[in-house]
């Protein structure tokens, strides 16, 4: 290399002014070699800067996607540790293991992440070392048993040896020997013949009894023995930083306090020797003594090998890195089953609920066509300035609510229930619960599920005729017409001559509304006629919420619908529906309103007095983004004795199917004087004829198998601007809007009682009150040990 002295003497010769003069011209060979020099010289700088430009850019993109490795462990700890128990679940599941074998399998195995900035991202690999149960299997049968998620590398599985059976929530252990063990690494599972009853769910475990008498001692080795030689170079447990425990007898109870771990496993032949054990805080601990007196067994629990790849920019300026984690994982144990919050009488309302922007709102009793009593009833809506009506009791719960939220790691799980009447003369309407609720420019954004019927769209009546429109009928006018023996009459609004249509202002105290086929008069003596083609009776239902499905007609249909209500800067409300399920009487024939027609007892039009609604909803992650998961439940308490529908009382085989189910009894069961709601099952798996109280998956068979609940269709238009809006094969509707905050506070209804339509109470009996029963809230916070990653080692 050349020396600035050097560079500069090359391109100034000393001597380039004292050449000869007969030299003439030369000058100008000496400036374009000097100037060729200098091109060469200067690309060669460039260069040199340009290598070390890459060299630092490479340094920097290596060591920022080994950063991004880094993070994915980071974030697949975090999201193993904060999922907990999904709410709904039977009484005998009381932990979140099964939730967790879920995450690792569908949320963090084979997944790419992306990182907010669009910098860079991290890919996993998880692969486990424990096996789970699909399905019962009785004590000397050929069991199939499955890994949670990828086999490891250079595992083998012992042809016979010891198992230990762990149940769903850890609290009974049974070890069992098997024989005739095969793996089949495609399919994530071993076939192997048992020597004990297993049952879905249960997790399994290799153990290895203690041949010899040894002492467990910080720092020391443990020399076990397998039953047969594996396949050469491969292991049947974490080749490092594996996590143990010492079972020195045959239950749950006669497990060793300490969370163990070894450094390395070494395997010679058939022998196992454990090197470097410590104990889960790396501090002394007095010997343990292990023998076969003492039946002594090494269990080797919860060890995975989670892979995570950070990847970083593009082409020649992109890094890639991946590093592999040993990851000891501890089990979580049963909470206790969170309490239902239940409000069944006036007083609970009262004290509990408050109407939003001055609804009216009465507790006094009305009886349903089932002859029960009702203990909250909307009697009054105010008109909003769109010429809708739309009220809601919010809940009144604030404390508990963030208290919940707080406790489950900034995230709100709960199933809510209420149940469902409406009075005898409210033709067009929707009652249901709100969700999400939280305050937002004087009003409230939230989710709704709804029951409801409308009459059409738009937001005023009309009638459509068969003939031309004459051309004095004008605004002002009157029309009448005859229903039921009575005749009724409406003012003239506007003429659109075009569309035959006739605009109207219309008392609707009874429903007495002209329909297709009936004759229309007008005219001075009311000489004047034509045959109604088509009218609309404006149902004061916001359009937003009505589905619109372009050629097919859903007015007069009964409906379940979910809509999404945000306040605008404006302070006006937008509301648009998201998803809609039809219920015609041919689909179920339990819920249907007006099953007593007009006899006595009286029966609201749209649903069935007592109809129930349980929302369930959950918060996760997809990917990085947090979404609520929206589960809808419905039932009823038909009671009459049509021979043609079959009995309530003997439900059948299929889980979640319409006919039959059990009938949902007004402020039944009841245990020690006390309503007791009943809840649907987290999944197909637990559900039970005893709990047959609910419809939501159409003719499932199992939890590998469940057939999609069958909303009619989800609102695609580009209206729906949700990061997240998608629906699953098990009837769960994930999207990103309205999920809680993850820090700071919460304090909000976040439930509600809505009703919608032109609900008031009249006089003379005409009743058209929307009212609410038996409502009951689950909240579901944690347990007291949720289980999540130890300290992982890197290979």
């Amino acid at each position: 290399m050349h020396t600035e002295h050097e560079i500069h003497q090359i391109f100034f010769p000393l001597d380039a002014c004292v050449r000869p003069a007969r030299n003439r011209g030369s000058i100008l060979v000496v400036l374009i070699v000097a100037m060729v020099l200098i091109g060469a010289l200067g690309a060669a700088v460039v260069s040199l800067n340009s290598t070390g430009m890459f060299n630092i850019v490479s340094h920097n993109s290596n060591q920022n996607a080994y950063y991004l490795a880094e993070a994915g462990l980071r974030y697949a700890a975090t999201l193993y540790k904060n999922t907990d128990n999904a709410p709904g679940g039977s009484v005998d599941d009381k932990n979140a293991d099964d939730e967790k074998r879920d995450v690792l399998e569908n949320q963090l195995d084979g997944c790419t992440y992306q990182m907010p900035d669009g910098t860079g991202q991290f890919s996993l690999d998880v692969k486990t070392f424990w096996l789970y149960a699909k399905s019962d299997f009785s004590s000397g049968s050929r069991a199939t048993l499955y890994f949670p998620a990828e086999i490891p590398d250079n595992f083998d599985f012992p042809a016979s040896g010891t198992l230990v059976r762990f149940d769903r929530n850890n609290d009974e252990c049974t070890p069992f020997d098997f024989s005739g063990a095969v793996l089949d690494r495609s399919g994530l599972r071993v076939t192997c013949r048992v020597r004990s009853r297993v049952y879905s769910d249960d997790m399994l475990y290799l153990a290895f009894p203690v041949q010899t008498s040894q002492t467990v001692e910080p720092g020391g080795d443990i020399t076990l023995a397998l039953n047969n030689q594996l396949q050469s170079g491969t292991y049947c447990i974490p080749p490092k930083n594996g996590y143990f425990r010492i079972l020195q007898g045959t239950t749950i109870g006669d497990f060793d306090d300490r969370l163990l771990f070894y450094e390395r496993a070494v395997i010679d032949g058939t022998t196992l020797t454990l090197k470097d054990v410590f104990d889960r805080d790396n501090t002394q601990f007095e010997g343990i003594t292990i023998g076969p007196g003492s039946e002594s067994k090494i269990v080797f629990k919860k060890n995975l090998v989670l892979e995570s790849t950070g990847s970083i920019g593009s082409d020649s300026f992109g890094a890639s890195r991946t590093v592999k984690y040993a990851v000891p994982v501890t089990d979580s144990f049963k909470g206790e089953v969170p309490e239902s919050i239940t409000f069944k009488t006036k007083k609970d309302l009262s004290d509990n609920f408050s109407a939003v922007n001055g609804e009216g709102m009465e507790v006094a009793s009305y009886i349903t066509a089932g002859g029960n009593s009702l203990f909250a009833t909307m009697t009054s809506i105010p008109t909003s300035t769109d010429d809708t009506k739309m009220g809601t009791f919010a809940l009144r719960k604030e404390d508990t609510i963030e208290n919940a939220w707080r406790q489950n790691g900034y995230q709100l799980d709960y199933d809510v229930q209420v149940k469902l009447s409406n009075g005898k003369d409210l033709k067009y309407g929707g009652e249901g619960l709100s969700v999400r609720m939280r305050p937002s420019n004087g009003d409230y954004d939230c989710l709704g599920v709804s029951m409801m019927k409308f009459g059409g769209y738009g937001t005023s009546s009309y009638i459509i005729l068969n003939d031309d429109l004459p051309n004095r009928l004008k605004a002002g006018n009157e029309v009448g017409w005859i229903r039921e023996w009575s005749w009724v009459s409406a003012t003239v609004v506007d003429v659109l001559p075009d569309e035959r249509k006739i605009l109207v202002l219309y008392d609707d105290s009874a429903d007495n509304f002209v329909t297709s086929g009936n004759t229309l008069y007008w005219g001075r003596n009311w000489n004047k006629s034509a045959t109604v083609q088509e009218a609309y009776l404006h149902d004061m239902i916001p359009d937003g919420i009505k589905p619109h499905i372009p050629g097919k007609d859903l007015t007069d249909t009964l409906l379940l619908v979910l809509w999404h209500q945000e306040v605008q800067d404006d302070g006006s409300l937008q509301r648009r529906w998201l998803a809609y399920k039809e219920l015609p009487e041919s689909y179920d024939p339990y819920i249907q309103g007006n099953q007593y027609g007009h006899g006595t007892p009286y029966d609201g039009q749209i649903v069935h007095d007592n109809t129930s609604l349980v929302v369930r909803m959950r918060e996760g992650y997809e990917k990085t983004t947090k979404v609520n998961k929206i589960n809808v439940f419905y039932g009823d308490m038909y009671d009459t004795s049509d021979p043609s529908i079959p009995d309530h009382e003997d439900p059948n085989s299929i889980a979640y199917d319409i006919v039959p189910r059990k009938r949902y009894v007004y402020g039944e069961p009841v245990i020690s004087g006390t309503w007791n709601p009943q809840w649907p099952p987290r999944k197909i798996s637990q559900w039970s004829s005893y709990t047959d109280y609910f419809t939501h998956v159409q003719n499932g068979t199992s939890e590998d198998s469940p057939d999609k609940f069958q909303w009619d269709g989800l609102n695609n238009s580009t209206d729906i601007d949700f990061d997240v809006f998608e629906l699953a094969d098990d009837g769960t509707i994930t999207i990103s809007e309205l999920v809680t905050p993850n820090s700071g506070t919460y304090k909000v209804p976040e439930i509600g009682l809505h009703a919608f339509g032109n609900v008031y109470k009249g006089g003379s009996g005409n009743f058209r009150v929307a009212s609410f029963n038996d409502f009951a809230l689950l909240l579901f916070t944690p347990g007291y040990d949720r289980g999540g990653f130890l300290s992982a080692v890197a290979y």
